[in-house]
C-alpha cells in the first residue's frame, strides 16, 4: 500500500465481502479469475512475479498463458509452446470443498501436452495452481482470486 501511495496511485483493497464472494464464486460456478504473485519451479528456486500472469475459468473455458521453468523431455515447436498457453480450451472440472480449502480439478491441452491443473482456493481470496504435465516437470504458482 506504502508503494502505491508512493507512485501516486491509489491503492485498492478488497473488503473480507468481496473476496468471500470471489471464494464462493469460484467454487460454486467454477468461474475464477487467479493472478500469479508467486511462482515455484520444481528443483529450481521461486521467484516473485508482477508480470500480470493470469489464469481464467469461465463456462467450462479455461484460458492462460503462465511461464513454464524446468525441465522438459520434449522439445517445443514454436514460442507458444515454452509456457502453458490455453486459448478457449475446454474443460470439465470436478470441486471438492474442504474444511480449510477447496479444490478444482481439470485436464486440458497446452499445445502437444496433455496438463492435469489442480487449483487450491482459500476463503481468504488466496490460491495456488499446480500444472502436473505429460512431458514437463511440475509447476506450482501461487497467488489470488481476481
Amino acid at each position: 500500500m506504502l508503494a502505491a501511495m508512493a507512485l501516486g496511485t491509489p491503492a485498492i483493497a478488497k473488503t473480507e465481502t468481496e473476496i468471500s464472494e470471489l471464494a464462493r464464486k469460484a467454487i460454486e460456478k467454477n468461474e475464477l479469475t487467479f493472478e500469479v504473485n508467486y511462482i515455484f519451479p520444481m528443483g529450481l528456486p521461486s521467484y516473485p512475479s508482477s508480470d500480470g500472469y493470469t489464469l481464467t475459468l469461465s463456462d467450462g473455458v479455461v484460458n492462460a498463458y503462465l511461464p513454464f521453468v524446468g525441465q522438459s523431455s520434449q522439445a517445443a515447436f514454436s514460442s507458444d509452446e515454452v509456457g502453458f498457453n490455453f486459448k478457449d480450451c475446454p474443460v470439465k472440472v470436478k470441486t471438492r470443498k474442504g474444511k480449510k480449502s477447496s479444490t478444482l480439478k481439470f485436464s486440458a491441452r497446452s499445445g502437444n501436452d496433455n496438463v492435469d491443473v489442480t487449483i487450491e482456493i482459500w476463503p481468504d481470496g488466496g490460491a495456488e495452481v499446480v500444472f502436473v504435465s505429460t512431458y514437463r516437470s511440475v509447476m506450482r504458482y501461487s497467488g489470488e482470486l481476481k
